[in-house]
């Protein structure tokens, strides 16, 4: 049995189960909860202070301008 969630709410069913070898039917009463993440991603420019909304559904490019590693910087 598996449940995915399309909505926030909560659900409740009574399945019925049938078992091979069993008199009677299982029933089982079965209770979830569906809910939802929210979440955004931004990128600052802390010299300008722009920030800027990061897709989820495309790629996003970031100018990250220089970067010092260690004792050398490289430009990306």
């Amino acid at each position: 049995m598996s449940f995915t969630a399309y909505f926030e709410n909560y659900v409740n069913w009574n399945v019925v189960i049938h078992v091979d070898r069993k008199a009677t039917d299982l029933r089982v009463n079965v209770k979830a909860q569906g809910y939802a993440i929210s979440c955004q991603l931004t990128c600052e420019d802390s010299a300008a202070g722009d920030k800027q909304i990061m897709s989820a559904s495309a790629v996003n490019d970031v100018n990250l301008g220089r970067v010092c590693t260690g004792l050398s910087s490289l430009s990306l």
